[in-house]
């Protein structure tokens, strides 16, 4: 089975590397797997432009009968396996989907499927799709099945990378230039209409059967058509509207929507249908955005067999691209022109109201402004509104240039009426007596076809209304026809009462620069980051603070923006729905504190404050927030915390331990404290051998440590390793960074060690040993720690030597007690003989690990071998040693006891077996007479102090 398996990777590496069709190589692929694995079913997806998508290019089954869906597009990260491998770029193996649920109800999940192996298909680092196989069997799958296919998976990336190699060197390059002088004609036209034919003209010279559409609410309008069939515009078709019942949100997510099947029903049906009719294979759909919704369309079907690619049609999406920022330039031009024009008017009208005097002339001038601006065959009205009389005036009107008279009338249910109550302007461009019907005015006298009226109004109080219509036709103005009225209308109404307010004018200018600019000092100077934002959640200012944490070097850069122009779209839509809660709720939120990384992963603290602003009724127009970071209190809050719990858990150990006599269950539980209690990868403890030469492992943690001890690891005091350098030095060794650390030597137990930190245990001057702690982090040691555990390794020292003088004080205790016993033995004996021999064999038993020998001084100045203990089998001393020769004749000789650390070390010893490293000879003397030598060897180096 595996070698029928690596012949199939074999034909899909064939595959990969001859097929030129994307589609095709899918399709054959799939085939594959399902003919040669004789799965149930098997599908290939392919990751979508956004990197949001799976989309299902091609599924094979076994099942005749099984209806795969069409159109499957399966949402990265999705609770589904092919949107867990897509999201992770791992392979997954769900043994039985009947256990889980959640991904047996996915709709990649065929409903008989009862267990999935899926794969990533990977190539450079970059996801291009992932390959399902489902099987109608539990457990169907193994380790050495994802091996295999993983192996398929990058071979067919290979060869899906050098299809799209392929496919954007088709791009024609004529065509190219071609495209890239109709940009530059488009960067250069002067309207919309320019724009849209320039679009035609190029379009007309491609391949493509392209249509230049307008987006509407529910349908795209037929701008322009042309087909390489005809050599002409079709113009025949202008106008025509295809409804769009769904997709236009679609045409937001991506500059290039490519529609591979036409004959599949989609979000673009009626548009995909009138290309199919006319023999399109495929379509490419490039939005033309204004001010970041899209309102044209160019759709470029193809007649070709070969699909589309985004390579080749780059070019064209970089056409729509400009043509959408020559329509935001319209746009932006229109916006200027009507402010200039609003200007304009606004000063004329200014110049003449403060001009006259006399209400007439005041009148006759506005209407030669509206006139001007907007046509004299407009009817023009000037209403007053009487509020102690309840009537409304008419002192000036004008019809088909005729001035008329109409007597004063009460406030009540016509138009003027509705103005003056709603005070909101009021714009009817057609069916104007059923308009004024559903608002619940009443129609009076003859009606306009086009009707717009601006009241006007002072201090919250209609003081009158002016009206214009147009008796003949519909559809007449228009918004920018409001934005006039809007601008000239305060100046009409202030000129009423001008002479009222200039005084009370006067002191409110004054009191808001002032308040101007102490705001203007708050912001520029103050280190928190304030802002000010309209109810839309739009920025009205900020402070220099937080314009220059954003990267902005004026604040006005921030005006009008949204946190999603600001933040970043997941940011900014968090923060906008955070402060559209507090809006809607009017439930501030104060000293909230909230935690920051950046990309560095650097933490920043904040405490933040977002308030609603509410005017004096009550209405809430905007928002406040203030943010202060508080990184350097919380650090400081931080290090306190961890210093205090430091020395807190330093003192714990030190308490845990220093009650501890028995010195194996000291250092037992000194290493597995630290481990614990500070949280480090490793943690072991040297100590130093009698003769100083080196740092044996006493204890260690783990299953690594274990096996250390085990075989009796040992580091050499002075030598190049931390803990050697530690100890030699008798100060600690701090290597943050082990890779760096030339002398460093990795060890294969503790593989993945990154820092390590070796602290010496000293009494005074005495080294005794070393702690060593490991951490699989690099840079894990501060100075902190590095002071704290120096702490606790002085603590050690001090309880390892009492542990140590408690063992030598008891062991010394009863080896008195014994020694006593064997002098009471001895004393008891019935001869020499037995005396030495009972005095040999009660040292053995008190000095386990000895071997005792007596030896008696004779009268020919020889030392006789007389009693032993402890030897092996076949093994004694020498029988007869004369005065004076190695360690015992020496003793003999000078009557002092001689204890030496290292036999091999002493050019006086005798050796008689090589295993002995420990020698201590005491003579035995009675006043001054030497009677013998008492002589003990151990296999030890420094075996007696």
């Amino acid at each position: 089975q595996r070698s029928h398996q690596l012949r199939t990777a074999s034909e899909v590496a064939l595959l990969a590397t001859s097929g030129t069709s994307r589609d095709e190589m899918i399709r054959q692929a799939v085939d594959l797997l399902k003919d040669r694995f004789g799965y149930f079913y098997s599908a290939i997806y392919m990751l979508d432009e956004t990197g949001e998508y799976a989309s299902l290019r091609a599924a094979s089954t076994t099942d005749e009968n099984l209806k795969i869906p069409a159109n499957l597009r399966v949402v990265v990260g999705s609770q589904s396996v092919v949107g867990q491998v897509a999201a992770s770029q791992s392979p997954m193996i769900i043994a039985n989907l009947d256990d889980e649920r959640v991904f047996k109800q996915a709709d990649s999940v065929m409903v008989s499927s009862l267990s999935e192996a899926t794969v990533p298909m990977i190539l450079g680092g970059q996801l291009l799709g992932i390959i399902d196989i489902q099987s109608q069997e539990m457990t169907a799958f193994d380790s050495d099945t994802l091996t295999i296919l993983q192996t398929l998976s990058n071979q067919l990336a290979t060869g899906l990378r050098n299809v799209l190699l392929v496919e954007s060197s088709q791009v024609n390059l004529e065509e190219t230039a071609m495209l890239y002088r109709s940009s530059r004609q488009i960067s250069q036209a002067k309207n919309e209409a320019e724009v849209l034919q320039t679009l035609t003209d190029s379009l007309a010279k491609t391949n493509f059967l392209a249509l230049v559409l307008s987006v509407e609410t529910d349908n795209l309008k037929v701008v322009s058509f042309t087909d390489p069939k005809s050599s002409s515009v079709d113009t025949s078709l202008k106008g025509i509207s295809l409804p769009l019942q769904r997709g236009a949100a679609r045409l937001t997510e991506s500059a290039i929507l490519i529609i591979d099947n036409l004959q599949v029903s989609g979000d673009f049906e009626n548009l995909t249908a009138f290309l199919a009719r006319r023999g399109c294979r495929s379509t490419a759909l490039l939005p033309i955005m204004e001010n970041g919704r899209p309102t044209k369309l160019i759709a470029l079907g193809t007649r070709e067999t070969i699909p589309l690619s985004s390579a080749r049609l780059q070019p064209y999406a970089s056409l729509a691209e400009v043509a959408s920022t020559s329509f935001d330039r319209f746009a932006v031009m229109k916006t200027l022109q009507e402010r200039l024009n609003e200007l304009q008017v606004l000063e004329y009208v200014g110049q003449a109201v403060s001009a006259e005097t006399e209400p007439q002339h005041l009148f006759r001038t506005l209407h030669e402004v509206v006139a001007d601006q907007m046509g004299s065959d407009l009817s023009f009205t000037v209403a007053l509104y009487n509020a102690k009389t309840n009537l409304i005036e008419i002192p000036y009107m004008v019809n088909d240039g005729k001035p008329l008279s109409i007597d004063p009338f009460p406030l009540g249910e016509g138009l003027s009426s509705h103005l003056l109550k709603t005070q909101k302007p009021l714009l009817i461009n057609k069916d104007v007596a059923e308009v004024t019907q559903s608002i619940g005015a009443k129609p009076v006298g003859r009606m306009p076809l086009s009707w717009l009226g601006i009241p006007l109004v002072i201090a919250g109080n209609s003081i009158g209304a002016i009206i214009v219509q147009d008796m003949v036709n519909e559809d007449r103005f228009e918004q920018a026809d409001i934005n006039l009225f809007n601008t000239i209308a305060p100046q009409i109404a202030t000129a009423i009462r001008n002479s009222q307010l200039i005084s009370e004018m006067t002191i409110t200018v004054k009191a808001f620069e002032q308040e101007h600019f102490l705001l203007d000092s708050l912001l520029t100077n103050i280190p928190d980051r304030v802002m000010f934002k309209d109810k839309d959640l739009r920025y009205l200012r900020v402070s220099q603070s937080l314009a220059t944490d954003f990267g902005h070097r004026k604040t006005e850069e921030f005006l009008g923006k949204d946190d999603t122009q600001i933040m970043g779209e997941d940011l900014g839509q968090e923060s906008l729905e955070q402060e559209k809660q507090i809006l809607a709720t009017g439930q501030a939120i104060t000293d909230e504190v909230e935690r920051l990384v950046d990309d560095h992963n650097n933490e920043n603290w904040r405490v933040i404050s977002k308030l609603p602003m509410i005017d004096s009724a009550g209405n809430t127009f905007g928002l406040l927030g203030i943010s202060r970071d508080i990184t350097a209190v919380k650090k400081a809050e931080e290090l306190a915390q961890t210093r205090a719990q430091r020395l807190l858990t330093a003192s714990e150990i030190a308490r845990d331990t220093s009650g501890l006599l028995d010195l194996e269950v000291l250092l037992k539980n000194a290493v597995n404290l630290v481990l614990d209690r500070f949280g480090f990868y490793h943690a072991s403890i040297f100590l130093i051998d009698p003769l100083g030469e080196d740092a044996i492992l006493r204890e260690s943690t783990g299953d690594a440590g274990a096996r250390m001890m085990s075989i009796g690891h040992k580091l050499a005091v002075g030598s190049t390793s931390i803990v050697g350098q530690a100890t030699s030095r008798s100060e600690s060794l701090v290597v943050n960074e082990v890779r760096r650390y030339e002398n460093y030597y990795p060890n294969p137990l503790l593989p993945d060690t990154r820092a390590e930190m070796a602290l010496p245990l000293k009494m005074g001057s005495r080294v005794l040993g070393a702690l060593d702690v490991q951490s699989n982090k690099v840079n894990a040691f501060s100075d902190e720690d590095v002071h704290t555990l120096q702490i606790l390794a002085d603590q050690l020292a001090i309880a390892i030597i009492n542990a140590e003088l408690y063992t030598s004080a008891q062991e010394t205790l009863a080896q008195h007690r014994f020694l006593h016993q064997i002098s009471a033995a001895a004393s008891s004996s019935q001869n020499v003989e037995d005396a030495l021999r009972t005095t040999a064999q009660g040292m053995q038993v008190a000095r386990k690990g000895d071997r005792i020998s007596i030896h008696i001084l004779n009268n020919h100045n020889e030392l006789v071998l007389s009693a032993l203990a402890g030897f092996p089998s076949g093994q004694h001393p020498k029988e007869v040693i004369p005065l004076g020769k190695g360690i015992i004749g020496r003793v003999a000789m000078e009557k002092h006891p001689m204890r030496t650390a290292d036999v091999q070390n002493d050019p006086f010893y005798i050796p008689t077996d090589d295993s002995i490293r420990s020698e201590l000879a005491v003579p035995i003397l009675y006043t001054d007479r030497l009677l013998g030598v008492l002589n003990l060897e151990n296999e030890k180096v420094a075996a007696y102090t």
